[in-house]
């Protein structure tokens, strides 16, 4: 059973995927902020299964910038058993190189918090290096410039320290 609901969200994924436009005020002030995680298959086996690990109480996404030569089931595969192994199937993987694109991210792993879809220097903020989660939170919550992201990062660690 939780291969077949695996299956077809990640699936549905795939498909719902669109272009972001800009936001427009109204947009901008009713949205929530988002937290991802860029991960991708070359990246050890034993990091991806901690940072999904660690996604679980932020809620976080990990994404997935395409399927690799290896093709879309290779893919689900792969993500199935590194959610199984490490999260009884409660990671939330998804692919989406659109996002990717917009905040110009070319390595993994790759940390992004970020105020709905906004691309505004001051609604968002990416991390890039070999690190777990929780050291990218303290560092957006002790060193971020922008006040909204660093209230955020904190609201997240603390998701994340319980």
């Amino acid at each position: 059973m939780h291969k077949i609901s695996f299956l077809i969200a990640f699936t549905s994924l795939i498909f719902t995927i669109r272009t972001v436009n800009a936001q427009s005020l109204s947009e901008s002030i009713l949205a929530k902020w988002q937290s991802y995680i860029f991960v991708s298959t070359l990246m050890p086996r034993s990091e991806l299964e901690t940072l999904a690990k660690d996604s679980l109480s932020t809620r976080t996404t990990l994404l997935f910038n395409g399927f690799g030569k290896e093709g879309q089931s290779a893919l689900q595969k792969y993500a199935f058993q590194v959610n199984q192994s490490c999260c009884r199937g409660k990671a939330s993987f998804a692919i989406d190189p659109l996002i990717f694109s917009k905040y110009k991210v070319v390595s993994a792993p790759t940390f992004l918090i970020a105020k709905g879809s906004s691309t505004l220097s001051s609604e968002f903020s990416i991390i890039s290096g070999n690190m777990e989660w929780s050291n990218a939170l303290k560092y957006w919550a002790q060193e971020s410039q922008i006040l909204q992201i660093r209230v955020e990062a904190t609201n997240l660690y603390a998701t994340y320290a319980k």
